[in-house]
């Protein structure tokens, strides 16, 4: 276990925490026949993230039919499945999916094939879920005035929206209308040209309580993008060696409080200097994946140099390939702990581990 359990747990909160630190689906599976008390978080466990995307067409429809079929026979599923990440947006895979009686889905990530069709109907079926909190847009054949359509047809509870690879813009789209307006907190831009779309032509949606931007893989316009919702962001997490961040003043973001980076890069750095004296920095997080040791003692060289009036915590979060480092947790932390003396010292290093993580 990764924290120590209070004391007086019942006993089935323990059990469903055990269970949540299981990450093979073939020892879920085996919990969820074993023991009565497993069932319910192991079959959570397994059924809350459905993928529905195949090498093949054919296999993804397929794919979509099976689960449908499934879910028929044993409906109680139902309420465990919170994300559906689909691989094709057509008639094929949509129509099998639209019967089926969400309840509590919360996340719909949309893929889009070369040359696939897209029906919207069906589409807009599922956002307008009143469960739905973030939608996932990946594939660049997705227009942004297409995007802007399935957006417009969102509720208000939507709060979440990622762009991975997508956002090619028609010259001069119409908006579009509507009466539900929902109000966006987070955006997410892969290797995504929606940042430079968007400044010309917005999206249906509510920006005024945009509280966090992820940014990576060096995207034309985001930089642009941030300036133009500045006034209400509290947290960015970009990518540490994209050379487009240098020229980012972080003095034009009154609000911020929490910086992450994907690594210890030295433009994440060359940003970090344009903090004003006054600032509101209240944590920096660095992803640390096995880049170049001398970057984590320049880093601290960096943070010490830095007026950081309020600031309480320095974040490591280490997702290391096993194979690849001669040490082992344990090692790791003290390891940080000493080239981070100065800011361990100040009691303010916090190092933790987490899973290798694939966006």
């Amino acid at each position: 276990m990764h924290a120590i359990l209070p004391v007086g747990l019942p006993i089935q909160e323990l059990w469903d925490l055990i269970i949540d630190e299981i990450l093979s689906k073939k020892d879920l599976r085996s919990c969820s026949i074993v023991c009565r008390a497993f069932v319910a978080r192991a079959q959570f466990s397994l059924f809350r993230l459905i993928c529905i995307w195949r090498t093949t067409h054919q296999h993804t429809v397929a794919r979509a039919i099976e689960l449908t079929s499934l879910l028929a026979a044993s409906p109680h599923l139902i309420p465990h499945i919170r994300s559906l990440i689909l691989g094709a947006c057509d008639a094929g895979v949509l129509s099998p999916l639209v019967q089926i009686p969400w309840t509590h889905l919360e996340s719909i990530s949309f893929g889009l094939r070369v040359s696939s069709a897209v029906d919207f109907h069906r589409i807009h079926n599922l956002v307008y879920l009143r469960s739905l909190r973030e939608v996932v847009f990946r594939g660049w054949q997705w227009k942004t005035e297409d995007i802007a359509k399935i957006l417009s047809h969102c509720t208000q509870h939507l709060a979440h929206v990622e762009f991975f690879e997508c956002g090619r813009a028609a010259v001069g789209f119409p908006l579009v209308s509507q009466c539900r307006t929902p109000m966006i907190r987070h955006l997410y831009f892969k290797d995504s040209a929606m940042p430079s779309s968007l400044i010309n032509y917005p999206l249906p949606w509510d920006l005024s309580a945009l509280t966090h931007v992820r940014g990576s893989q060096s995207m034309y316009g985001l930089n642009s993008f941030l300036l133009k919702v500045r006034s209400t962001i509290e947290s960015l997490h970009l990518d540490g060696i994209d050379h487009s961040i240098e020229s980012l003043d972080l003095s034009s973001f009154p609000l911020l409080k929490y910086l992450t980076s994907d690594s210890m890069g030295r433009s994440f750095a060359t940003m970090l200097a344009s903090l004003p004296p006054n600032n509101t920095i209240d944590t920096i997080c660095i992803r640390w994946s096995g880049q170049i040791p001398q970057l984590v003692t320049e880093f601290q060289k960096t943070f010490i140099s830095l007026k950081l009036p309020v600031i309480r915590r320095v974040e490591v979060e280490v997702a290391p390939e096993t194979s690849y480092f001669r040490y082992n947790a344990t090692e790791l932390r003290k390891r940080f702990q000493r080239d981070l003396s100065q800011i361990h010292k100040r009691g303010l290093l916090s190092v933790h581990f987490i899973a290798a993580i694939c966006d």
